[in-house]
Order: structure tokens, then C-alpha cells, then sequence
């Protein structure tokens, strides 16, 4: 048995970290009202939590947007209009779409969120040497996010970092409330940023390039002391209402070698415990539901190699059980999805 535990990949540690990159880029939904529109809210980049209609907007892993219901991971409907959800403006998902060959054309398809229905789509180019795709390219990583201005306004921040691949020796994660750990990335840190803005009108779907300005991030990861009797890693939920402390229980030889307590933020109410395998990822309780994103990860099962995909998961915060769990796809990585 400790053979087989040993020979667990953990490339969800090393997807953490990747997902800790890209928040570099995004900036992690705290609890800024930003985050937070119209009842809905941004669990990580390309993936929009609508609380008005219990529903998450994911990515799919073959491309496109999905819907899903929240209590139990059903689908509601698949779009391949779309390619990544960027938030929610009364009755329309905002997303964007993959540009021509990877081009700098920053493409934005409202649809419709109980049908998919498109109800606009428009375009702007951005700098010619910026490549605004959904994903990661071989020449850097592209991220776009809504913020909401006005009733009928919004801004589409962008953000381009230039990083070509390039081989670099590996190291162990690094994770917030850790330290002592050298981080281990597939790509040079000798990064060229360029960023700005597009003014999107939300009924007509008109889009105008602003000039070239510093990407406005959404709140970081709030660290919450005030929380009693905790004394470790504290975290606060994309949406704010809840906080996780976060405690190292077991060595790497161990597959859940955290345990996180969930609270309800106003309250202080303690809602539950659950063993993880990273001491944190963007994460949101549903009721009595966790729902968070994992990385992909390998696992030794019975002498063969078992690898789960980039996921969003649900789990029973009173006994820990997986609710469902449901494929997404991971922009982190170059692959295209399958």
C-alpha cells in the first residue's frame, strides 16, 4: 500500500501551482463587490457561479460552454458559441470566443443563460502583438475578465503575458501558507506584460478598445485571523461568505495531506471538515456543499496509472462524499482539449 501511495503523481500539486500562476495573471474573485455581479461571482478564470440561477458556466473540455446545475452536476445545455464564460449581466452570460488563428482579435458572444440562445456577438483587435486566445499558446498566456461600471457598461480587462516555452530544472510547489519551497514552472519567469481594456455595451454588444492600461485585478486571497480558536492558513470564499482554515496533517506520502474547516464568515459557525490534497484552491459552499476546482492529477491504482482531468467537484460538507463531479477544461496546460 505505501508503494502504491508513494507512486502517486502529484501533479495536482503541480496544477496547484499552475492555477497560483494564473491567478497572478487573473487575480483570485475575493470578496470585492466586482466579484461579485448581480449574484453571481467568479470561482477562477472560466468559471462563473450564478446564484440567482444555481447554476455553474464551466468550459468544456471539447470545447465550448457548459451549464451546470449545482445541486446535483446535471448539464443544462452545451454552447459551442462561446469558449469561456466571463460573467453574468442580468439574463445573458458574457463570454469569449477563440479568435482566428490564434490572432489578436478579442471576440465577445452574449448568450442567453437559460438557453444559450446568442443574442450578440462583436470584436476588437487588440495590439497586433498579442495573442488573445482562450488558452495557453506557445508564445503566452492570454486572460480576460469582466467588471461591471454602470447598469449597462461593463469593462473587459486583458491581460498578455509573453512566456514561449522554454525547459527549466523542476522543484516542489509553492502554496499559500506554506514557505521553504522552490516553485517549479514549465516556462521562463522572464515574462513580457502587456495589458488594457475594452468598454463593452451590454445591450447592444458594442465594444471599444480603451488605451493600453495596467490590468485591474480582483481582490487576492484574503487571509481572515479574526476567525476564533484557528491559528493556521485562513482563506475566504470566491464569494465571501465563507472562511476555510487550512492545516498540513500528513507528509507527502500521504494522497489528502490537508484538512480544511469550513466557517460561515457572518456567523462563525463551523459547517464542516473535509481532507484535501492541496492546502488550497478556489473553492464556494452551496448549502451544505463545497464546490471547488481541482487540478488534474495520476494515480497508482492497482498497478496502473489512473489520471483524473482538470475537474469541478462537489462534496458533502457533513460526511465528506463525493456529490459529483464533472471534466473542465484546463487553459493552464498547451494541450488542446481533447
Amino acid at each position: 500500500m505505501r508503494g502504491k501511495t508513494r507512486a502517486f503523481f502529484r501533479a495536482a500539486s503541480i496544477g496547484a501551482l499552475a492555477t497560483l500562476s494564473c491567478l497572478l495573471v487573473s487575480g483570485y474573485p475575493g470578496r470585492g463587490q466586482d466579484a461579485r455581479m448581480s449574484g453571481s461571482f467568479q470561482l477562477s478564470s472560466g468559471i462563473i457561479i450564478d446564484r440567482d440561477s444555481n447554476v455553474a458556466y464551466v468550459m468544456a473540455r471539447e470545447g465550448g460552454i457548459i451549464a451546470i446545475e449545482l445541486r446535483q452536476g446535471k448539464i443544462l445545455w452545451h454552447s459551442k458559441d462561446g469558449d469561456k464564460p466571463l460573467g453574468i449581466a442580468g439574463e445573458r452570460l458574457i463570454s469569449q470566443a477563440e479568435p482566428p488563428n490564434a490572432g489578436n482579435e478579442l471576440r465577445i458572444v452574449a448568450l442567453d443563460k437559460r438557453t444559450a440562445k446568442v443574442i450578440y456577438t462583436n470584436a476588437v483587435l487588440l495590439p497586433n502583438n498579442v495573442k488573445a486566445s482562450v488558452g495557453r499558446t506557445r508564445s503566452g498566456i492570454f486572460n480576460a475578465e469582466m467588471m461591471m461600471i454602470e447598469n449597462d457598461k461593463a469593462t473587459v480587462n486583458w491581460k498578455y503575458v509573453e512566456q514561449p516555452l522554454r525547459g527549466r530544472p523542476g522543484g516542489r510547489e509553492t502554496l499559500p501558507g506554506e514557505r521553504g519551497r522552490t516553485p517549479s514552472v514549465p516556462y521562463s519567469v522572464d515574462d513580457s506584460i502587456k495589458s488594457g481594456n475594452v468598454r463593452l455595451e451590454l445591450t447592444s454588444g458594442k465594444l471599444e478598445a480603451q488605451d493600453t492600461a495596467p490590468f485591474v485585478r480582483r481582490p487576492q486571497v484574503v487571509l481572515e485571523p479574526s476567525t476564533p480558536d484557528l491559528t493556521t492558513s485562513q482563506f475566504v470564499s470566491a464569494d465571501g461568505r465563507n472562511v476555510m482554515n487550512s492545516e498540513r496533517i500528513a507528509d507527502d506520502s500521504a494522497i489528502e495531506n490537508y484538512l480544511w474547516t469550513i466557517f460561515e464568515r457572518s456567523r462563525r459557525e463551523r459547517l464542516g471538515q473535509i481532507k484535501m490534497m492541496v492546502s488550497f484552491t478556489p473553492f464556494f459552499v452551496n448549502d451544505s456543499t463545497l464546490i471547488y476546482e481541482a487540478d488534474a492529477f495520476s494515480q497508482a491504482v492497482q498497478d496502473q496509472i489512473a489520471e483524473e482531468p482538470q475537474q469541478l467537484r462537489a462534496r458533502d460538507l457533513r460526511t465528506g462524499d463525493l456529490v459529483w463531479r464533472f471534466p473542465i477544461r484546463d487553459v493552464k496546460r498547451l494541450a488542446p482539449p481533447p
